[in-house]
């Protein structure tokens, strides 16, 4: 089983409870709300093995959802009390914590008035008759399954939540388990970073970026001379040569991400670009520091332009701007790139310039790669054929949910993304994900899971046991201060310590206000300078990696920048499994093979620390 599986633990005892509650003819009541008329709570109720449903009458059901989802969307609009663990470690007194503006949840988590529904038509139409649902899809392709299943965007015309209409699908369902139906939120999506690289909350604090993205700027000379990629990091070079002969030929790497292109197409119709990356050269020496990377750009016309969260955020300096960070996945890719250099690299841009993207417009990106791929294979999938055998897809980014979903009134698991993936895979890709970064709170000593201030689990999808989730390594080989658990780690770069850094207010509480943070990863040195970055800095390079990005004002210059988080050490693991594809080893034993080289390490990072050299 997965490490990072520990939210389902706390899904079994949710199912445990409901069913416990719903066979003695109970009415699951939420805290404050009052019970449904006609339903006797009982004293001691049976426990049984499968969640059932709260009633089999629509009624009742609808009265249920009611109840719970406006509870649930009371819950989100809360605005918590700051951490007073924060006292002692800062100069700050109880009186001068930093207090939250916003809900860290309220318009938050999804497009609003939008669900995903997944399952066979005419399930999905039994469960809308059921409940008269005023639901209009929106112009877009339905998203394909296996056997006839889709994933559709539908848009809720009456006056009930996206909770309500989740919970109201997921109960009738339960009560009538042949049908296969099931409703999402349209979340939203980001970069895997929250903590203090967040763009992702309007209290959102982040560390000042370059234009693009990236915590500075790296020498030419440093891509493939740097730590991450040598023996302290996965063992692909020594003393600046490979150290590996695969190179990933003959096998696609699908990034899903954001781009510093555009590239303009039609409405609804696949929009690619082949593209030839020009490296930085040494003027001296004539040195790129790499090969040549030729990328196949993707864009894809957002579903939900307009509707970003987190519009009014914070940088470094408390001052309200807008992130760009569109360099992301072209950094990412050029990690990719390093360890599977004959590779072809899919750049699909589905997030914004700012991170921000929602769960439908991925799920068009992964549509569109698997179309192309097929029709590239020209394969017959249902005479066995696997249109994917050979590709890696590679997701620096996460679902961001809360850490205890329903008590906000939201589902536990992801259907849309969860089936998506899951038939990707039978198709025969292997999907790489990053674990996230936000364990910015954890004991950076934890080892275990059961520690105290242990980190957190990975977030969807990573958390997924189809899908290999990375955790961020350090140059010491231990977990970087932010990251999340994951199934194995890789180089992530590292962050400072509370122990490490002066009593600043800005560095440490304000990095997300209102909460405890043990872990900060700076961005400038001086924050009344626009210049000096604290990866730049001499001894400081083994804090973080070296990736390509591009100049903001001349598309066709490139550079080499300095960043930090799990997002980074996910290429490196997809690199990996391009050259296990490239050796013969099946889709569906790559996992293994990774874990079957790796360092040890503490539990906390899975299966240890990739290793090529091992």
């Amino acid at each position: 089983m997965k490490l990072s599986k520990i939210r389902l633990a706390t899904l079994w005892m949710t199912i445990l409870l409901l069913a416990s509650l719903a066979a003695s003819c109970v009415m699951p009541v939420p805290p404050d709300v009052t019970p449904v008329p006609g339903v006797t709570v009982t004293s001691e109720p049976a426990v049984t093995k499968t969640p059932e449903p709260v009633s089999d009458d629509p009624a009742e059901i609808q009265a249920y959802c009611s109840e719970i989802s406006q509870h649930g969307k009371d819950e989100q609009a809360v605005i918590p009390k700051p951490s007073t663990r924060m006292i002692g470690q800062t100069d700050l007194t109880a009186d001068a914590l930093p207090q939250l503006l916003h809900s860290p949840y309220q318009d938050l988590i999804y497009v609003d008035r939008q669900v995903l529904l997944t399952g066979q038509e005419a399930a999905i139409n039994e469960v809308i008759g059921a409940f008269d649902l005023q639901l209009r899809y929106g112009d877009y392709h339905p998203i394909t399954l296996e056997e006839g299943r889709t994933i559709r965007l539908a848009e809720i015309a009456d006056e009930r939540s996206v909770e309500e209409v989740s919970c109201l699908f997921g109960q009738f369902v339960l009560a009538n388990p042949d049908l296969d139906a099931a409703a999402d939120p349209n979340y939203f999506i980001s970069p895997a970073w929250r903590g203090g690289g967040s763009p992702w909350t309007q209290n959102g604090y982040w560390a000042s970026n370059q234009p693009g993205g990236g915590l500075g700027m790296a020498d030419e000379t440093q891509f493939l001379n740097q730590w991450a990629l040598g023996k302290e990091g996965i063992g692909l070079m020594n003393d600046g040569e490979r150290a590996v002969e695969s190179t990933g030929e003959g096998v696609t790497i699908a990034v899903l991400d954001t781009s510093p292109w555009r590239t303009p197409c039609l409405r609804g119709a696949p929009c690619s670009k082949n593209r030839q990356v020009n490296w930085p050269v040494d003027e001296e020496s004539g040195d790129s520091g790499s090969s040549k990377l030729d990328l196949i750009t993707w864009e894809l016309e957002p579903a939900n332009p307009d509707t970003c969260p987190g519009k009014d955020r914070w940088n470094e300096d408390l001052d309200r701007e807008m992130q760009d960070i569109s360099n992301h996945g072209l950094f990412v890719a050029s990690l990719a790139h390093a360890v599977a250099p004959q590779s072809t690299i899919h750049l699909l841009r589905v997030l914004e310039d700012d991170g921000c993207g929602d769960l439908f417009k991925v799920l068009q990106g992964l549509q569109q790669f698997e179309d192309y791929m097929t029709a590239a294979s020209e394969g017959d999938v249902a005479g066995g054929n696997m249109p994917l055998t050979n590709t890696v897809v590679n997701m620096s980014l996460g679902v961001h949910l809360p850490d205890n979903p329903e008590e906000f009134a939201l589902p536990e698991v992801v259907t849309a993304l969860n089936d998506k993936l899951n038939y990707m895979t039978s198709l025969g890709a292997v999907v790489v994900a990053a674990a996230g970064n936000d364990s910015y709170s954890a004991d950076p000593l934890a080892e275990t899971e059961t520690d105290p201030d242990a980190p957190l689990p990975a977030e969807i999808p990573a958390v997924e046991s189809q899908v290999i989730g990375v955790a961020a390594s350090t140059y010491d080989k231990q977990r970087g201060c932010f990251s999340n658990m994951g199934d194995v780690a890789a180089p992530g770069g590292n962050g400072l310590t509370l122990s490490q850094v002066p009593p600043d207010p800005k560095l440490t509480a304000a990095a997300v206000a209102g909460d405890y943070v043990n872990c900060i990863v700076p961005g400038r040195v001086d924050r009344s300078s626009r210049e000096d970055f604290w990866c730049e800095q001499a001894g400081n390079e083994t804090y973080c990696l070296v990736g390509l990005g591009v100049d903001p004002q001349n598309k066709d210059k490139t550079t080499y920048l300095y960043w930090v988080g799990t997002s980074f050490a996910t290429p490196l693991v997809s690199g990996i499994a391009a050259l296990r594809l490239q050796e013969g080893v099946p889709p569906d034993k790559v996992d293994d093979a990774i874990y079957g080289s790796v360092d040890s390490a503490a539990p906390v990072l899975g299966e240890g620390i990739v290793n090529l050299g091992n």
